[in-house]
């Protein structure tokens, strides 16, 4: 025994802290917790803004990975592929705008 550390349970003094023994056991409880909100449907109000935003995401990363691959070998065909890719981002927002009205 250290001075720090209180000697064993005692079993006339009931006030004694209780210190686990060597065939001591740990419980741990857990219980859910909810973070985010539950996942749901979009709102068919917000349906064409969330196709137009992929929309033109997937343009952006289909333009910028063709630009990639093609720079080193043909640079004219890179710079074609930023001006389709362009060309997608606005006809894709500008559907996107004209079907809300």
């Amino acid at each position: 025994m250290t001075p720090d550390r209180p000697a064993a349970n005692d079993p006339e003094d009931p006030d004694a802290p209780q210190t686990p023994s060597v065939a001591a056991e740990l419980e741990i409880w857990t219980e859910p917790v909810e973070c985010w909100p539950p996942p749901g449907a979009v709102p068919p109000a917000e349906v064409r803004y969330l196709a137009v935003t992929f929309g033109i995401m997937g343009t952006v990363a289909a333009t910028t990975a063709g630009v990639l691959l093609l720079y080193r070998s043909a640079p004219q065909l890179a710079l074609a592929e930023v001006v389709l890719g362009l060309a997608a981002i606005i006809i894709i927002a500008v559907s996107g705008y004209r079907r809300e009205r």
